[in-house]
This record gives structure tokens, sequence and C-alpha cells, in this order.
């Protein structure tokens, strides 16, 4: 059996199909499925495709990834996306939806994404239950236990325990009397610094830019969660911006720190691939984020031109 469930989107008057499909939706433990992923598109289109998180007891044993080829009768391009997966399922389950992200020219991306599958697993068992042969279960063995192997190991984590308590005990003490109490450092300083280990990577003349925006996004997730006391690791760009938005920060600076977050998933998810300007510009406007929201310190922020500052005065956000 043949099953194919897909969506189609329309972008900038541009057609993009896009579907998944699978091989048999009926199968038994042990069998494998052939599950496609497959998408039209455009010439000055790029496209991305992926499989979403696999339940457990199945596993790709497969993947292949043919070059995109020219479709005359669509006049457009098809690429592929095949996984060969093994079932070890006893139950029926669902094979998630498929993404594809797709950059139109004016770099824009949109993700897409297909309908989940449903997988029916079919029993080993014949239909005729009654000529099944069941047999009686075998006396349980008795088995002499050794218990030498279980003294030794219980002395060899009680010398390890011990020799972990006096060592910590020694060290700890030794620590406790040499330890020197730092004053505590500003998110901004922590933040500027950070900026300028990561200017020394230079990451930017590299062209390793996921390294860069990954980098980039936790200074200032880190940066923002010190110095407003909200949660940012382990949310999304959306969550992190609404809480932003009740922490009295102004609008232009708002819109900024959404770019960067969106900017860095892009970069990091979507593959996507800036210019070398344009990170400059990017880790500029971090610094600038930094600088405009810091408290007062003694410490003066180092010379750079203010992006946001300079767009206000033009008459808001480009």
């Amino acid at each position: 059996m043949f099953c194919c469930i897909g969506i189609y989107a329309q972008t900038n008057n541009a057609l993009i199909e896009f579907s998944a499909s699978v091989d048999s939706r009926e199968v038994y433990p042990g069998d494998r499925i052939n599950y496609s992923l497959s998408v039209y598109y455009p010439s000055g289109y790029k496209v991305d495709l992926e499989l979403g998180q696999l339940v457990e007891n199945l596993d790709v044993i497969n993947i292949q990834k043919p070059d995109p080829e020219w479709d005359d009768a669509r006049e457009r391009w098809h690429k592929q996306l095949h996984y060969e997966i093994a079932v070890f399922y006893l139950d029926d389950f669902t094979i998630p939806p498929g993404i594809c992200f797709v950059t139109s020219p004016d770099n824009t991306t949109n993700i897409l994404i297909t309908q989940k599958i449903d997988i029916a697993v079919l029993s080993m068992l014949s239909n005729n239950i009654s000529n099944q042969t069941l047999r009686d279960i075998k006396d349980i063995a008795s088995v002499e236990p050794d218990y030498t192997l279980i003294v030794v190991l219980i002395l060899f984590v009680i010398i390890i325990a011990v020799g972990l308590y006096l060592y910590k005990r020694y060290f700890s003490n030794k620590a406790e009397a040499e330890k020197e109490i730092l004053p505590h450092e500003p998110p901004e300083s922590v933040a500027r610094r950070r900026l300028r280990l990561l200017a020394e990577h230079l990451y930017i003349e590299k062209k390793q830019w996921k390294k860069f925006y990954t980098e980039l996004s936790d200074i200032l997730r880190e940066y923002l969660n010190k110095r407003y006391a909200i949660v940012t690791f382990e949310r999304t760009s959306d969550e992190i911006i609404t809480q932003i938005k009740t922490a009295y920060i102004e609008e232009t600076v708002v819109e900024y720190i959404e770019k960067i977050l969106i900017q860095a998933d892009l970069v990091k998810f979507a593959k996507r691939i800036p210019s070398p300007n344009e990170a400059k510009s990017d880790f500029s406007i971090c610094t600038d984020i930094i600088d405009t929201t810091a408290m007062q310190t003694d410490e003066a922020p180092e010379t750079h031109e203010s992006v946001i500052h300079d767009t206000q005065d033009e008459g808001g956000c480009s």
C-alpha cells in the first residue's frame, strides 16, 4: 500500500509542493518502512528537508539524499529525502510530520510541515489461534549463590568512598583557607568580556556562522537572564520576547533583541548563510543592546558606533 500525505504552500507567487509518503501503512514487527519527503520548488529558492523526532523502538538504518533534479513537466526543481526505518514496535505508532525549510530569493524563510502518518503493526500470530501449541513452563533451576564478587565490590566501594571523603575534606579545608571573597561581577561586564572573546575567535573571518551565532545568542540570553531575572535558556525566541516586553525595555531595543534571536535561529536551524557585514552588524547591535540597557557602574563601555541610537535618531528601526 502506498500512502502520500502532503501540503501545498503558495510563497511569493511561486508554488512549493511538499509531501511525505511511505511504502506501506501496515507492517509486522521487524519489517522496514521506506519513508520519503519530496518538495518541488522554483529556481532561486533554497530548501532543506528533515524528519521530526521518531518514537522509541524505531531506528533509521539508512538515509539517502539524492541531488535535486529539474522536472520539465512542473518546470521546477525536485528534491527528495529517503529514510529506511526498522520497526521494533508491537503496537500501532505514528511517524512524525516532515519539515521543510524554504528560503526565498529575498532571504525570507518559511517552514512547511506535513501531516503525521499512522502505521498499523500486525500480529505475528496466525488467525487460527486454536492451532497454536501451548507448552508447560519448565521448573525453576536451582543455582547456588556466589557472594564473593558482591563482597569484593562492596569493599571496593567502601574504600573509594572513604578515600573521596578524606580527599574532599582535606582540599575543601585548604580551599576555604585560601579563598578570597571576590566582588560580584555585573552582568554587563560578563557580557562584554564574552563578546571580546567571541571577537578573538575570528568566526566571521573563518565563515563559521553557526558557532558565531550560537555564542552570540548565548551571550545575549545570559545577559538578559542576569540583568532582568527572566528565564532565557531552554526557551524559544518568542517566549523570551514575551517576557522581555514586560521588563520595561525601550520598544526599539526589544525589536533589536528579537532581530538577533531570530537571526541566530535561522542560522542554527534553517542553515541560513549571512554575509560578513551582516554578522558584524549583528555583533555591534548585541554590544549596543548591552550598553544601552546596562545598569550604571564605574565600568565604561567599549567605544563603538551606536546602532540603536543612530536608528532612533533617523526615525525608527530599519
